[in-house]
């Protein structure tokens, strides 16, 4: 809004006068200064145009000056007259307006910034505060159009509430992410309990134990507080677990064991042959050492030679462990074959009986997960299997 005007006019007995009228908004009055034409020169006058439009200008001590109250009828002293009085009454309209949006701008600003320091002291995102801020963005918007805030002002305002909003969005998705990440810790820690129950199903003395498990973790994830999506991934583990739990199960005839020796045979040749090329390159790596050394020793060179000791040592330890497992079916299938040869009528009823057994448990006993799965109660199986083999 223009706060200066610069125009002719006449100052007491009829001196013709080139008129600076500018508000002075800070103590509400107007401030006008006039220059006698016979001291106004080109110069002067493009200054005095240029200081209307904005730029800055040193009135010299000299010149004629009146201060007039803005809330005054006139914004013009009796002794002086201008040659376009509606330009007086326009701005005097305009600037009273203007120092009327002023106080309401200021009012409005120490509310806006009281709200803004409010909402930077929580932590935590509020609907509230939310709420609240667009309560007064809409009550600034009204002030606007009811001319009671110039756009200038409402702009100011505007950005003071654009802060906020972006501190109430900052603050909700901190909180969304917090959320997102307990969900994840909260998800981790199922899969890996899950993740341990399932490296356990290749000992079956734990099969009951980890049935059991299964089912507590059924009931548990039901009320965990993390998505349905992530909540079906989970039951789907459970599923799995429980389809290999049967799986196990149902494997343990002779042919199951046959396979699984004659997989156990071939994994402890393959490891023994490695043992015995590393066996081979150890010993060429201490002759070299050795002659090196010009019969010195190889004091000082064990570190060179340790790592492959160290993979010898690993690999003999687990063809030992493999071949412990061999034996145990070896024995297994044995007994099997002694029960089909000595009482084959008896051992054909015994697995016919079985069977049977194992059909009404799952009529009877079985509860369901969450997706649907049949959870197997009962189970009492008697394979051992060991570690090392599955992870070879």
């Amino acid at each position: 809004m223009q706060e200066r005007l610069v125009l002719w006019g006449t100052v007491g007995a009829g001196i013709k006068s080139l008129l600076a009228i500018g508000l002075n908004d800070e103590e509400k009055e107007i401030v006008i200064r006039a220059f006698p034409k016979e001291q106004v020169t080109e110069q002067i006058q493009r200054d005095l145009f240029a200081w209307k439009n904005g730029a800055t200008y040193t009135f010299p001590q000299n010149e004629m000056v009146w201060y007039v109250d803005i809330s005054d009828d006139s914004i013009l002293p009796r002794e002086i007259s201008v040659d376009k009085p509606e330009f007086i009454q326009r701005a005097q309209e305009k600037w009273s307006k203007l120092l009327m949006s002023k106080r309401m701008f200021q009012v409005c600003k120490e509310e806006i910034v009281l709200h803004k320091t409010f909402v930077q002291s929580n932590r935590k995102f509020e609907q509230a505060n939310w709420d609240k801020t667009i309560e007064l963005w809409n009550k600034y918007s009204e002030l606007l159009k009811k001319h009671e805030l110039t756009f200038d002002f409402s702009r100011l305002l505007k950005s003071e509430v654009d802060d906020v909003f972006e501190i109430l969005k900052t603050q909700k998705f901190l909180e969304k992410e917090g959320d997102k990440k307990k969900e994840k810790e909260i998800f981790k820690a199922m899969d890996k309990k899950l993740s341990d129950i399932k490296a356990l199903l290749i000992y079956p003395d734990e099969w009951n134990t980890i049935h059991e498990q299964l089912k507590t973790l059924n009931e548990e994830l039901k009320t965990l507080p993390i998505k349905n999506e992530a909540k079906r991934k989970l039951f789907k583990n459970i599923d799995e677990i429980y389809n290999s739990l049967r799986t196990y199960k149902k494997t343990q005839n002779q042919a199951h064991i046959e396979k699984r020796l004659n997989d156990l045979y071939r994994i402890v040749k393959g490891i023994e042959r490695v043992i015995q090329k590393d066996r081979e390159n150890l010993s060429q790596q201490e002759e070299k050492m050795s002659f090196y050394t010009k019969g010195k020793g190889l004091s000082g060179m064990g570190g060179l030679l340790k790592i492959t000791q160290d993979k010898i040592d690993e690999n003999t330890a687990k063809v030992a462990d493999i071949k412990k497992t061999i034996v145990k079916l070896e024995k297994e299938l044995a007994e099997i074959q002694k029960s089909k040869i000595v009482h084959p009528d008896k051992f054909a009823a015994s697995v016919k009986e079985n069977q049977k057994i194992e059909t009404n448990q799952k009529m009877d006993e079985t509860p369901q997960s969450e997706s649907g799965e049949n959870l197997e109660e009962n189970i009492n199986l008697s394979d051992t299997e060991n570690q090392s083999e599955i992870k070879e």
